[in-house]
């Protein structure tokens, strides 16, 4: 964190307000997402849905830390750090260039089919 320094109870302060803001933000944007997904998925295929988010989300961090593992062990730091930015800027912009931008009303949940 760049911006704690100073004592370290200046330290800690920046810490715990970065944390707040963070968990705060991180929470309504996952109530979000949770709330669109419920509205347009069938409730027959909605836990198949949502462990496919859960992969989907998962998956990347562990290839990063894998890869992040075997590019660093090779004394490859400053292209290490590099690979890390550029995935977590294609993270951002994958959100940024999304249709959802535009969503202004919640859509209506289609009828699960019987049987």
């Amino acid at each position: 964190m760049p911006l704690a320094h100073g004592t370290p109870l200046q330290a800690v302060g920046f810490l715990m307000v970065a944390q707040l803001f963070g968990d705060s933000f991180a929470v309504a944007a996952i109530i979000t997402a949770t709330s669109l997904r419920q509205s347009i998925v069938p409730l027959n295929v909605m836990g198949r849905v949502a462990a496919t988010f859960q992969v989907g989300g998962g998956a990347p961090g562990i290839a990063g830390a894998l890869l992040g593992r075997f590019s660093g062990r090779q004394d490859r730091g400053r292209e290490t750090l590099f690979l890390s930015a550029t995935g977590i800027v294609a993270g951002i912009m994958w959100g940024v260039f999304s249709p959802l931008w535009r969503l202004r009303e919640m859509p209506v949940a289609p009828a699960a089919a019987s049987g």
